[in-house]
């Protein structure tokens, strides 16, 4: 396969916010809360931090995919003045 100057989209971003996830449930299901008022208080926690954790995985995700395709852009421009020129 030819070596090209193209960029590749590579984003290990879901699988971070995913294993982060994965941590969180783990934390949540081996902390115990008695009182009703407490367990909630540790879910609700666990909510807004998931929810945080997707928030940053979207984001970074989309910060990615603009980059690669300001590189595609910059690799097509390259590769039509070179094909041209």
């Amino acid at each position: 396969m030819p070596q090209t100057d193209r960029p590749v989209l590579r984003s290990r971003v879901w699988l971070v916010a995913g294993g982060v996830i994965v941590a969180l449930v783990l934390v949540v299901s081996t902390v115990g809360a008695d009182p009703p008022f407490g367990a909630m208080a540790v879910l609700l926690g666990a909510a807004v931090f998931a929810a945080a954790v997707l928030a940053w995985a979207l984001w970074r995700a989309r910060q990615e995919r603009r980059a690669f395709e300001d590189g595609l852009a910059r690799c097509s421009v390259s590769a039509s003045v070179t094909a041209t020129g």
